[in-house]
């Protein structure tokens, strides 16, 4: 089995994300104190200057190559009403990566698309017609996107990907000179406040 998210709804509300299906845990943090120390650890751990606080409760950060994690803080993060309390409360999305992405066989074969959806989406790739995908976490956007255009963008075709953090791996780069195969770059678009 593969956990692709752990998510933190409240030091005592926990859940994982398990080949696609959500499942409640019985982990919990003893107390808010325990879940801020943790959510302190993840900014230390993050390879970029975060600020969380007051006039800026959101933050996104990568840990290493294949996790990113948000972090919702008060004033924006709440807790239930009937559970009134003076400390803060923090909401945690720690999501991992597959590191061998799905590709447009696979995603035929398991019944994500056909071969008709297969062929429509590669064509408006290939001619550039502009697309919207949208979707909750977890319902495959950037698996469907990262398979079809890593297929069927041309590589001389300069290709900008523009990201709060890049998931896609649009850029090719030949293993053994590291020279780039393809003209595909990546734009990350980061949080307001990463320094």
């Amino acid at each position: 089995t593969f956990i692709e998210e752990i998510r933190i709804d409240s030091r005592n509300d926990i859940s994982i994300l398990e080949n696609g299906r959500s499942k409640k845990t019985d982990r919990e943090f003893k107390t808010s104190a325990d879940l801020k120390n943790f959510v302190d650890k993840l900014l230390r751990m993050a390879d970029q200057e975060v600020a969380l606080n007051q006039s800026s409760p959101y933050a996104r950060l990568r840990l290493g190559t294949t996790t990113r994690v948000s972090i919702m803080a008060s004033p924006i993060a709440k807790d239930d009403y009937r559970v009134a309390s003076r400390d803060s409360v923090y909401q945690v999305v720690i999501r991992k990566q597959r590191t061998k992405p799905f590709t447009r066989d696979y995603l035929i074969k398991s019944g994500s698309i056909n071969e008709y959806g297969d062929k429509l989406v590669e064509t408006t790739i290939r001619y550039g017609i502009s697309q919207l995908w949208v979707g909750g976490t977890g319902t495959g956007k950037t698996a469907m996107m990262s398979a079809f255009t890593n297929t069927s963008i041309p590589e001389d075709v300069r290709t900008i990907v523009m990201a709060e953090i890049d998931e896609m791996g649009q850029r090719k780069i030949d293993p053994t000179t590291l020279k780039p195969l393809n003209s595909a770059i990546t734009w990350e678009l980061t949080s307001p406040d990463v320094k």
